[in-house]
């Protein structure tokens, strides 16, 4: 401002002369950039800032003016608040406050799953349901190896596979399913007696057997029946099976 001086002695003699005090512009935010982080959680979001007046060399600062740097340039950022400054050589400052948001997480909601009904066996399956993210979601079974787009896998062994989803971001996110088999049909022990003579029909067959699924049958070469024991047996070779519930065999 302009201001006018005046100095006085004990006769009230005067003398008078103007003087104009004036400040350089303060500095001035006039654009930030942002880029948010692309997952959560994640670090990769950035901030750049562009200003304007001021006196002397700007410096930057995104913490609340705590720690300033000369670049304009502020990387590796989580999601958050960041009350930005700008400090000129006189210490004059301008603000901005800046908003870095993350996409929604993914989450896998629910994972479905259907066991082999026999060992070996590859007729089990895995379905995924998952939400959030940003863009399509992809899905794998084999710990994030190889993707596709539909969410449900069958022809599926035994076994523990990690689930994977991944988004436009390739943010992942993972769950793990284990698939298991009944035990296996075990014949342990199969007991005959020989007809005793020749030609002669009081030959028989025991059968004992574990494991399965559900209730277990027996069939020597027509046909299943309940009872592991059959009589009436001629000389012969038998080829003796046992099924379970699920239609898995054993055979001896």
């Amino acid at each position: 401002g302009n201001y006018t001086i005046t100095v006085s002695d004990a006769n009230n003699c005067t003398a008078t002369s103007q003087i104009q005090l004036s400040a350089p512009n303060a500095p001035s935010i006039t654009q930030v950039s942002s880029t948010n982080p692309n997952c959560v959680p994640s670090n990769n979001g950035s901030i750049s800032i562009t200003a304007t007046g001021g006196s002397g060399t700007l410096n930057y600062s995104i913490d609340n003016c705590q720690n300033y740097q000369s670049a304009a340039a502020f990387s590796n950022l989580s999601a958050g608040t960041y009350t930005v400054c700008v400090k000129d050589g006189n210490n004059c400052t301008a603000t901005s406050i800046v908003n870095l948001q993350t996409p929604p997480s993914i989450q896998i909601t629910q994972v479905s799953s259907t066991n082999p009904n026999c060992l070996p066996g590859n007729n089990g399956s895995i379905s995924i349901t998952a939400i959030g993210g940003s863009g399509t979601l992809n899905y794998s079974i084999d710990n994030c190896q190889n993707y596709q787009g539909a969410a449900a896998f069958s022809n599926l062994s035994a076994g523990t596979y990690t689930v994977c989803v991944k988004d436009g971001n390739n943010c992942t996110a993972t769950s793990i399913v284990n698939l298991q088999t009944p035990p296996s049909i075990q014949i342990t022990q199969v007991s005959s007696t020989n007809p005793n003579c020749l030609p002669g029909n009081n030959g028989s067959i025991s059968i004992t057997a574990t494991g399965g699924s559900g209730a277990l049958n027996y069939s020597i070469g027509s046909g299943f029946q309940t009872s592991s024991i059959f009589n009436g047996l001629g000389s012969g070779n038998y080829t003796i099976t046992v099924s379970d519930a699920n239609n898995c065999t054993a055979t001896s």
